[in-house]
């Protein structure tokens, strides 16, 4: 059985460490030529404020958990190792505890 997906839960708190994550994800996912899912689950309120910092207004079709988690900076510093690194990926975002 070959790995077909990697999900790679990332958050805020991961900015610091986004380098070794995309590294050690690379790692795994490359051999077996296996997708890297970036899954960023948001509270609530982190939701909110990252919608808001962004500029992106509530009604907005950009408001959704997998559009703002796509232009978060976590995600988007992991995504641009990953498309260097040649490794298939895609964001989803959710909002919940």
């Amino acid at each position: 059985m070959s790995i077909e997906t990697v999900v790679l839960g990332v958050g805020s708190e991961d900015e610091k460490r986004t380098e070794q994550l995309a590294k050690e994800a690379i790692a795994v996912a490359e051999p077996a030529g296996a997708e890297i899912v970036l899954t960023h689950v948001f509270s609530d309120e982190e939701f909110d404020g990252s919608r808001s910092q962004l500029g992106i207004e509530e009604t907005s079709e950009h408001s959704t958990p997998d559009a703002v988690a796509e232009r978060h900076t976590t995600t988007r510093e992991m995504a641009a190792a990953l498309e260097e690194a040649g490794v298939d990926y895609s964001v989803r975002g959710a909002v919940g505890d």
